[in-house]
């Protein structure tokens, strides 16, 4: 798969969950910050903050600008012990010698500008707006209030 393809199955098997990770957001903001990773940083939190940043009238260019950047972040050492990682399960798995290491490495590394201009294609063509995707599986419109509260300046 690719990322593209990877974001493209998030928004359709995990919208509840993307929508309970901003509501998180807007809940943690109301006293302070909140701190949202995984482990590459650029999937599950690259979309999440992707949305958030949509909601907050962050413009497409912008939230693509910095999503892109994320694949630079991930490299030198931290790439070096990904790989190391993923070789280490991969010698684990039966008949692992016939998977390309390196297409494994760009899905876990590639932060590409299509994979979050896509998944906002697709939500805007199934729901009109990054904001009525979110209220359709969860959030509520005073957690958006909330997060334009807290993170916007006046």
């Amino acid at each position: 798969p690719t990322v593209s393809d990877l974001y493209q199955s998030m928004i359709a098997s995990s919208p509840t969950e993307l929508a309970q990770s901003i509501a998180a957001i807007a809940t943690a903001t109301q006293s302070g910050a909140a701190l949202v990773h995984c482990t590459a940083g650029k999937d599950r939190t690259g979309v999440v903050i992707a949305l958030t940043q949509a909601l907050l009238g962050v413009s497409d260019d912008d939230i693509v600008a910095n999503y892109v950047q994320t694949q630079a972040n991930l490299q030198g050492a931290w790439l070096a012990k990904m790989e190391a990682n993923m070789k280490d399960m991969m010698a684990k798995v039966p008949d692992s010698g016939s998977i390309d290491m390196a297409a494994v490495a760009a899905l876990a590394t590639g932060s590409p500008a299509d994979a979050i201009q896509d998944a906002f294609a697709t939500i805007r063509k199934e729901h009109g707006t990054v904001e009525a995707f979110v209220l359709s599986n969860g959030l509520t419109q005073e957690e958006i209030d909330s997060l334009k509260d807290t993170l916007l300046v006046k």
